[in-house]
């Protein structure tokens, strides 16, 4: 195409008419509302061709695609960045362990190339348009997912979280699958853009996909209780819980003491903080803490550091404890376990601002517990079940630098707390999965499929 164009550009034809105002002008006036018509063009598309998943479901007919030939063989459909999202990674490698192979298709977000989480998970990437499109109106479709999750023919879609629900249920029908959705969060009750919770329209259609998944998937996983039940009064149906219980033991390389790797010096008593470091993670009041705590350091880590960083450090220096400041970029989520070693405590906060992250259980405050550190944690609901109440750390009003500061104090004056951790014991999940796919392999789809079957009864499993 460059030669094309470099040969034109030698014509006499070219030459003329770039030299004579009165056909130039009108020629670029052309060329420059064609590429304006274009983009336009494939923007509306973009946004709109989500509805394509709402006009398709009637038409798409049960099996019209080969039928599945392994029946050991998983989709996973998943619209998050793999690098760091630890529930994908381990639901797909207990799931291996369990004699299954797994196919992972989501979206390119970066150029470097995809994780290698071991032998049979292969991991199938998509155009980053993908993304583009599920973030567009109406919020629930992409056609470059649906066209790769076509390709893998395999006995059952897996679905993280709700944006992917139509594009699996869709692909389920043509295969004749089974439909696994896995609610990573509460979808309908999460926040837009500026912590802002979902309201009007979006709220509606998330709400609306909820109560389709909940009708429409043989099976459906969650987090934790509190999501199980409100779904539950949704839609009465068995809801299997997988809760995000790191598997203990897999590192993949040593790690000095977290003193060593900062070069923290000795006599302060260290504080980690581990995930994700944007402001939905509720960062400032710890580092305000400091103030109250002349002995602490605080070591933040993870992704994003480069972005939100600096921010941190301008606050830290408004304060005058910059020196106790600690930033660090993020590690594999297999050795955050054994990078955390050499801390005295972790510490994890959220802002309730929506039932999504009033119910949150994350991985974290279990990672440190793994790690030997007492938890530092935001009294909510489901943090204070497994990890507060148990006596395996203290909890402190989310956004209270006065409480957090108390919290320490009282966990530095507990001569138990360490035995406590070390004593603790938790069960993972995730072996649940290769027993779950079992069951849904072997019996008929209408036992385990809608609302108007055994999943009628209000039962958790857990």
């Amino acid at each position: 195409m460059e030669g094309m164009f470099a040969h034109l550009r030698q014509t006499r034809l070219y030459k003329f008419a770039r030299n004579t105002w009165w056909i130039r002008t009108p020629l670029l006036t052309l060329w420059n509302a064609g590429f304006r018509c274009y983009f336009g063009l494939k923007r509306i598309v973009m946004r709109w061709q989500s509805f394509l998943g709402i006009v398709l479901w009637p038409f798409v007919g049960r099996g019209q695609e080969p039928p599945p030939t392994d029946p050991k063989l998983i989709a996973m459909l998943v619209f998050s960045d793999l690098a760091i999202d630890p529930r994908v990674e381990r639901e797909a490698r207990a799931l291996v362990a369990g004699g299954y192979r797994v196919v992972v298709v989501a979206p390119k977000f970066h150029a470097a190339e995809p994780p290698d989480w071991g032998h049979g998970i292969v991991i199938k990437l998509c155009p980053i348009e993908a993304a583009y499109e599920i973030n567009a109106f109406p919020w629930i479709f992409s056609i470059h997912m649906f066209r790769a999750a076509i390709t893998v023919g395999p006995v059952a879609y897996h679905c993280h979280d709700a944006w992917t629900v139509l594009i699996g249920a869709l692909a389920a029908r043509r295969r004749g699958a089974k439909l696994v959705v896995d609610f990573h969060e509460y979808f309908s009750e999460n926040v837009s853009d500026r912590l802002v919770p979902h309201r009007g329209l979006r709220k509606l259609v998330y709400q609306r996909l909820e109560k389709f998944a909940l009708r429409r998937a043989d099976v459906v996983i969650t987090v934790c209780r509190s999501i199980a039940q409100d779904l539950q009064r949704v839609e009465p149906r068995r809801i299997e819980l997988v809760r995000n219980i790191p598997a203990i033991g897999r590192v993949e390389r040593p790690y000095p003491s977290l003193r060593d790797q900062l070069k923290i010096p000795d006599g302060l008593f260290v504080i980690l903080y581990q995930g994700g470091v944007g402001p939905t993670r509720n960062l400032p009041p710890m580092i305000e803490a400091l103030k109250l705590i002349p002995d602490a350091a605080l070591v933040i880590r993870g992704p994003g550091m480069d972005y939100y960083g600096q921010e941190y450090r301008t606050l830290a220096a408004q304060l005058g404890v910059s020196e106790r400041l600690f930033l660090a970029g993020p590690v594999p989520s297999a050795d955050v376990v054994a990078a955390a070693r050499g801390a005295d405590a972790g510490i994890w906060s959220l802002v309730p601002v929506c039932k999504n992250f009033l119910y949150a259980l994350p991985n974290k405050p279990f990672e440190y517990v793994a790690a030997g550190l007492p938890v530092l944690a935001a009294e909510l609901p489901e943090v204070k079940r497994e990890i507060l109440d148990p006596g395996f750390g203290y909890g402190f009003a989310h956004s209270d630098p006065a409480s957090i500061a108390a919290a320490v104090a009282r966990l530095r004056a507990d001569p138990e707390i360490h035995r406590r951790v070390r004593d603790a014991r938790f069960e993972p999940d995730w072996p649940k999965l290769p027993a779950i796919y079992g069951a849904l392999c072997t019996a008929p789809a209408t036992v385990l499929m809608g609302s108007h079957t055994i999943q009628a009864e209000r039962e958790i499993r857990l």
